[in-house]
């Protein structure tokens, strides 16, 4: 119900004290549904929210990792209030547990401004195969260091391509900013590169699939192509609007 509440957003604010004593739940889930919510219910809980973040980041300290891992999931989906505990979570990139490092990573990239002031300790991370996905979708979603995101994808090694690009489909029209290095995935020599680089494209609406067109029409009527490859560009060609 807070989450949904959350989701109605302004209709919602009338119910912000109840959704604040869910703050005094024994159920952790309920107090992590309960502060996120409070975040999308106007300027008449915001001190509520304020509040809710503050015990939110006094989880990102608990010996508990699943606890922290939810505490980070929460705050990223507060918005402004929850860009208020961006330090704190990214002291989490440094947990001895690489779930909790993982998950500090991808909240970072909910918490704007304040989480993109740490890409800096993200870039290092492009090249660690446990924690390269994460980073390369928090990066993407942030928009910035593409340039090293970038790099990566023209590595040698095929499955370091496919895991970014496969990272890549994560985020959605983000990833357009990365149009031209895709382009080259879908001429790579691995099938499963190939592969990936659609389904990043799978993920753009129709104008931006219109980029790839030409390549993808190559792809379709080459008779030596994979054949889920060749069904992928013909899916893809599907909702490209002919040029009338």
């Amino acid at each position: 119900a807070a989450k949904a509440l959350g989701r109605i957003g302004l209709p919602g604010a009338c119910y912000a004290k109840d959704v604040y004593n869910l703050l005094e739940d024994y159920d952790m889930g309920a107090q992590v549904a309960g502060a996120a919510a409070l975040a999308h219910l106007g300027n008449g809980a915001k001190d509520m929210a304020r509040e809710a973040a503050s015990r939110l980041a006094g989880f990102l300290h608990d010996p508990d990792r699943e606890k922290r891992i939810r505490a980070c999931k929460a705050l990223s989906e507060m918005g402004s209030i929850g860009e208020l505990h961006a330090n704190e979570v990214a002291v989490l990139l440094d947990d001895v547990m690489l779930s909790v490092r993982r998950a500090a990573i991808l909240a970072l990239g909910g918490l704007g401004a304040s989480g993109a002031h740490h890409a800096g300790k993200l870039v290092p991370l492009l090249k660690d195969p446990h924690l390269r996905s994460a980073a390369v979708q928090t990066l993407v979603q942030l928009g910035i260091c593409l340039d090293d995101v970038q790099d990566q994808m023209r590595h040698e090694a095929w499955y370091v391509k496919r895991d970014i690009l496969l990272a890549m489909s994560r985020c959605g029209t983000e990833s357009v900013a990365l149009s031209e290095a895709i382009m080259e995935c879908l001429k790579d020599h691995h099938r499963d590169v190939r592969l990936a680089a659609l389904s990043v494209l799978a993920a753009w609406p129709m104008e931006s699939v219109a980029l790839a067109e030409r390549v993808l029409r190559a792809m379709l009527e080459n008779l030596s192509e994979d054949l889920d490859i060749r069904a992928g560009a013909e899916a893809l060609l599907a909702c490209v609007p002919e040029h009338g």
